[in-house]
């Protein structure tokens, strides 16, 4: 996860906070590595991957609705991996698995304001966008999503500000 376990030497292990810092430079990361994602995904999607997608964003709601946290992080998990696999470019899903997608998509959907519904919600313009081959309306729904979650991480009262 997000470097929460902190080895100090002769010391002992000790559970840091989520630092603000934190939360923005991962969805910024993401993001980015999101925007290569996306646009190998316009490019390459089949009718076999929108299917694929689709069933995951359409479960993703279900269990949103439910109000079922874990179903939901694990789906909003898979629904970004789905993209950047996607697109094909290997190196790409290596760099996007070690960005600690799991750790922020946990805490950003805790620290979020928003309902497990709203927050689904948001995944349907990136689905629209592939489903379209719009490049552009792709890149633009990537960095929306991403700067409304960076906007959350900046009215949080939860998140760590050292």
């Amino acid at each position: 996860m997000m470097g929460l376990v902190e080895n100090i030497p002769y010391q002992g292990c000790i559970v840091r906070k989520i630092t603000e810092r934190d939360m923005k430079d991962a969805y910024r990361v993401r993001m980015h590595l999101e925007v290569l994602g996306i646009q190998g995904a316009v490019e390459g999607a089949t009718e076999e991957h929108l299917k694929e997608l689709n069933k995951i964003l359409t479960d993703m709601e279900a269990a949103a609705k439910k109000k079922a946290f874990n179903s939901y992080t694990k789906l909003n998990e898979l629904f970004h991996e789905k993209i950047v696999e996607i697109s094909q470019n290997q190196l790409l899903l290596r760099l996007w698995k070690q960005s600690h997608i799991q750790g922020s998509t946990f805490f950003g959907t805790q620290l979020s304001p928003q309902t497990l519904e709203e927050l689904a919600l948001r995944h349907r313009a990136l689905y629209d966008a592939i489903a379209a081959k719009d490049e552009k309306l792709a890149q633009e729904a990537v960095f929306k999503h991403f700067q409304e979650l960076i906007d959350e991480v900046d009215k949080s009262t939860l998140v760590d500000r050292s």
